[in-house]
């Protein structure tokens, strides 16, 4: 089956915008974690997951930590299935 460049170019495009976006989203959310989470583990309330931002130690919740781990995974995937598009495909 052969796909059309024209849905080749979109799917890379796409891929390329969520690997942007959930990469942003990421680098935000750590700058945000940065500045308002304790710098200190707190059991009480969940957070008890060490976050090293730049060589400042936060802690952060579990479903926090899994969630910045996803969106890493998505902005790796998503840039590599775009990546290997473009080199097979030529497509810019």
């Amino acid at each position: 089956m052969i796909i059309p460049k024209r849905i080749l170019k979109i799917m890379t495009i796409l891929l390329i915008a969520s690997a942007g976006s959930s990469l942003i989203l990421c680098a935000y959310l750590m700058l945000y974690y940065m500045r308002t989470m304790p710098g200190s583990p707190h059991p009480d309330i969940g957070q008890v997951c060490p976050l090293n931002i730049h060589g400042a130690i936060v802690y952060i919740t579990k479903q926090q930590d899994s969630f910045l781990t996803w969106l890493l995974w998505i902005s790796t995937g998503a840039g590599l299935i775009a990546g290997i598009i473009n080199v097979k495909y030529k497509m810019f």
